[in-house]
């Protein structure tokens, strides 16, 4: 479903069974200007999140914790810099519960740079991730 959460209208619901990917309803890159779209980690793809920045849109993706990006920046959460971290790769972080991290990623095949923000998923009792290209 996308919805408008100024006016509160839907804009798009589709429902179909679990046998396609939700990915094919993704409203394209170039229609989100100025959007904010929440999405949940079945529709991570780095390329769309790209796509969505260099057209003025923004997301706010759960991504799954198979994603190795290289760190290029990394800020603990009073956003003091965390210097030990660049240049490592994602899971190369040892981790502490109640820990956030706030990083600046990049994929070596992929263009661009993404904030991806780390921390202690307790629903889970694992890391979850969120990228965005909110400042």
């Amino acid at each position: 479903m996308t919805t408008d959460l100024m006016s509160g209208h839907y804009n798009y619901l589709g429902i179909s069974p679990d046998s396609e990917s939700e990915r094919h309803y993704n409203p394209f890159a170039y229609e989100i200007q100025d959007t904010l779209l929440l999405m949940d980690a079945g529709y991570f793809n780095i390329d769309y999140c790209y796509q969505a920045d260099k057209h003025g849109g923004h997301v706010i993706m759960r991504t799954n914790g198979k994603i190795n990006p290289d760190i290029k920046a990394a800020f603990d959460s009073q956003r003091l810099a965390i210097e030990g971290l660049i240049g490592k790769k994602l899971k190369q972080l040892k981790w502490h519960r109640e820990q956030i991290i706030d990083l600046d990623v990049q994929w070596k095949s992929k263009p661009g740079t993404h904030r991806l923000i780390a921390f202690w998923d307790r629903n889970k009792s694992a890391i979850g991730y969120l990228i965005t290209n909110l400042k």
